[in-house]
């Protein structure tokens, strides 16, 4: 029994704790004092990124993809193993600079 109790002290001393730092904090304040610095993003260009892979203009990649065709390829790839991945991604390039050429 005695045992008992003296797990109880530390239970009860935490619970009068928490219950006083509740009582007693200061409400924490929405705004800084200090501004904020603001971080614009920019909004996403797959064209660059793709004319980057493939070794084309942004403005030509446009004429042999579209943007859902650049995502469904982007998922493809990431599934993909290694060394399907490297094949596939030849073909595609070959396609593209097929279709960018003429």
């Amino acid at each position: 029994m005695k045992r008992s109790r003296l797990m109880l002290v530390p239970i009860g001393a935490m619970a009068v704790a928490f219950a006083w730092s509740s009582l007693v904090a200061e409400p924490q304040r929405e705004s800084t004092p200090y501004p904020l610095p603001t971080t614009e993003v920019a909004p996403y260009n797959w064209q660059a990124d793709a004319g980057q892979i493939f070794g084309v203009p942004p403005a030509q990649v446009e004429s042999a993809m579209t943007e859902q065709e650049w995502q469904a390829h982007q998922k493809k790839m990431v599934v993909m193993p290694p060394e399907q991945r490297a094949r596939y991604q030849q073909e595609v390039r070959a396609r593209i600079l097929k279709q960018v050429q003429g």
